[in-house]
C-alpha cells in the first residue's frame, strides 16, 4: 500500500536526514530549509545536498525570513530549491522576479485584525504560490483563528499554527485551508529522532490508497 495525506503539508525548518526521509515517505508535498546565517537552524548548501539527496518526492523550499532580494538570488545560485519562502510583504514585487515561486509566512500577531490582514492578503495573492500564516505564540487564540479560517474561504492560506493530533481532523473538515505546515527539529543524535508529536498530526491525516 502507497501512504498519503488528506490535505497538503509543509514541514518547515527541517535540518536533518531523519525528518527528511521520514516526512517524504509519509507523502509530505514540501520540505522547508532555513538559510537565514546565524539563525539556530540553518542548513547550508553542502547539508541540503547530502539531505536532499536522499529523498525523492516532495518540493525543497528555501526559507529566507527577512533576508533580501539579493541574498535570495545568491540562495537561488547555490540550492537547488522549487521555491522560496519570505516575510518581507514590501519585497514581493522584487521577489516575483526571481525565478523560483514565492511564499509569504505571514505572522499573524502583526496585525491588529482581520481587515488589516486581509489588506496584506488582497496586496499579495497575485505574488505568491501561497501564504503561511502563523503565530509566536503556542496558547490558541479563538479568535484569531476564527478569522484565519474565514479569510482561508478566499485566500490559498497554509495555516503553521495552532495545529495539533488533538483538532487536526477538526480544521481540516470546517475550513477551506490549503493545508497545514509543521515544524521538524534537531536530532537527538545522528539517525535518531523522537516523531511523536510530528508523526501523531501526521497519521491523524493518513490515509492508504492503492498501488
Amino acid at each position: 500500500m502507497v501512504m498519503a495525506l488528506k490535505t497538503f503539508v509543509k514541514i518547515s525548518e527541517v535540518n536533518n536526514l531523519s525528518d527528511a526521509r521520514y516526512c517524504a515517505g509519509m507523502g509530505v508535498d514540501q520540505l522547508g530549509f532555513n538559510v537565514v546565517p546565524d539563525h539556530p537552524q540553518f542548513v547550508d548548501s553542502e547539508k541540503f545536498k547530502e539531505i536532499g539527496g536522499w529523498v525523492a518526492g516532495v518540493r525543497f523550499v528555501g526559507e529566507l525570513g527577512d533576508q533580501s532580494t539579493d541574498y535570495a538570488l545568491e540562495v537561488v545560485r547555490n540550492y537547488k530549491f522549487d521555491l522560496l519562502q519570505t516575510n518581507r510583504v514590501e519585497l514581493l514585487d522584487e521577489f516575483n522576479r526571481l525565478p523560483l515561486p514565492v511564499i509569504l509566512d505571514l505572522n499573524v500577531d502583526d496585525y491588529i485584525d482581520e481587515m488589516a490582514l486581509k489588506k496584506v492578503l488582497d496586496y499579495g495573492h497575485g505574488f505568491v504560490e501561497y501564504f503561511l500564516v502563523h503565530s509566536t505564540r503556542e496558547e490558541e487564540n479563538p479568535a484569531r483563528l476564527q478569522e484565519i479560517m474565514a479569510l482561508a474561504k478566499r485566500y490559498s492560506i497554509v495555516l503553521g499554527s495552532w495545529v495539533g493530533s488533538h483538532n487536526v481532523d477538526q480544521l481540516l473538515s470546517t475550513a477551506s485551508l490549503a493545508g497545514i505546515a509543521l515544524k521538524g527539529g534537531d536530532e537527538i543524535k545522528p539517525g535518531y529522532k523522537d516523531f511523536d508529536e510530528l508523526a501523531g498530526i501526521l497519521e491523524m491525516i493518513e490515509v492508504e490508497e492503492g498501488y
